[in-house]
């Protein structure tokens, strides 16, 4: 019998669409203005100064000799909004390239990105992305005209003419779904897809959800839009899935106890300069965005806080935020939960999409034409699929019960 090299990972479950994943971030905070004012804003301490160019400079190259020239990287503009300093970027570019690309003596990888609202963006500053390959621009962007325009200050119109200019980078744009958007997240995923991009897309992680009455009326719209993604993904498999829907881990169990490893780069592949030219963990750690700004993490042992937390099968899969952690508990590895049920209907998801990917393949391939290995996969996740709409079959029927 024929085996057929049947494309899993792209067909059926979910890929990498970051082609920047193995790469060390330096985030350069380059403005604390921004030409708008979202509604679920972090960044609370913003202070109207833009970066000091010679102390950013000077930390840049102190950090660069740290990493030394074979390490791949990606040097990051963000603020604020970064466009707002776009001659203060083009100065950095000059003085990356100048000291350490163009000489040669960086052997390693250089690849630089903005993180952007989008409205500001001129024909001037699309010539010269265009003229410098080495850019990308990564988009901020909440779906549907009116759920966007209610996150972001109406300006939706503003970006749309810029569509086209971004979509060249092939960068997933990055959604935000807080109390005011989460009934149009749904509509939002496939709005972003409409237009011809990827989406990642996250709950915010402060506590935003409000007593327990509309916790509980959010959770079920929220059990209720995904329903109406996994139905949409299943239909439309060739489409990269939002991260909204997050891969299951394998051979998830109660008794399977899968390390904890910070999902964001935190402490590893990460480092931000700030303003004023000092170094933290990263944005949320910063004066900006953090009333207790903090430059050095003792890491030690991860001890995950609390129980609930540490003993959870799926915490693997948390995205959790350790700044955020720090803000509100002083401490990186006391999770906060105000996320947790809504995660767990994240995961309940993911397994239901699983079962209609495992379906289908076994409809229009049938398995016996799989190569063992793939079989393997396969009967992995399905084992973890079943095991976590099990898991959170019980938070599932106690929303749906009226």
């Amino acid at each position: 019998m024929t085996r057929i090299e049947y494309n899993i990972e792209e067909n059926s479950t979910w890929y990498n669409i970051d082609g920047n994943a193995n790469r060390y971030m330096i985030l350069m905070n380059m403005s604390e203005r921004c030409n708008l004012d979202c509604i679920y804003c972090y960044e609370h301490n913003k202070q109207g100064r833009d970066v000091n160019l010679r102390k950013a400079l000077s930390k840049l190259d102190k950090i660069l000799l740290r990493l030394g020239n074979t390490t791949d990287l990606i040097i990051q503009f963000s603020g604020g909004e970064p466009l707002l300093v776009f001659e203060s970027i083009k100065e950095i570019y000059t003085h990356v390239s100048h000291h350490y690309i163009d000489n040669g003596d960086w052997q390693g990888d250089i690849k630089f990105g903005v993180s952007t609202n989008g409205a500001l963006l001129t024909t001037n500053m699309k010539k010269w992305f265009k003229q410098h390959p080495r850019f990308s621009l990564a988009l901020s962007f909440d779906g549907t005209p009116e759920a966007h325009n209610k996150n972001r200050c109406g300006s939706y119109d503003a970006i749309a003419k810029n569509f086209d200019f971004f979509r060249r980078y092939k960068i997933p744009v990055k959604m935000t779904i807080g109390p005011q958007s989460i009934s149009d997240c749904a509509a939002g995923i496939k709005h972003i897809h409409s237009l011809g991009f990827e989406s990642t897309a996250n709950l915010v992680f402060e506590d935003v959800w409000g007593d327990q009455e509309a916790r509980r009326r959010y959770l079920q719209v929220f059990a209720e839009q995904l329903s109406e993604l996994v139905a949409f993904y299943a239909e439309n498999f060739a489409l990269p899935r939002s991260t909204l829907i997050m891969p299951l881990i394998g051979n998830l169990s109660t008794n399977q106890n899968h390390p904890y490893e910070r999902n964001c780069g935190l402490g590893k592949t990460i480092t931000v300069i700030d303003i004023d030219g000092e170094e933290y963990p990263c944005h949320r750690f910063t004066p900006m965005s953090n009333n207790r700004p903090l430059k050095k993490i003792d890491f030690g042992t991860v001890s995950v806080k609390p129980l609930k937390c540490a003993t959870c099968p799926v915490l693997a899969m948390c995205p959790g935020c350790g700044g955020y952690n720090y803000e509100y508990y002083g401490d990186i590895n006391k999770k906060t939960i105000f996320h947790c049920e809504f995660f767990l209907l994240q995961v309940r998801s993911a397994a239901i999409l699983t079962f209609r990917d495992i379906e289908r393949i076994k409809t229009n391939v049938g398995l016996d034409h799989l190569s063992e290995n793939q079989k393997i996969i396969i009967n992995q996740r399905l084992h973890s699929a079943l095991f976590a709409e099990e898991y959170t079959r019980p938070l599932y029927l106690s929303l749906m019960h009226t």
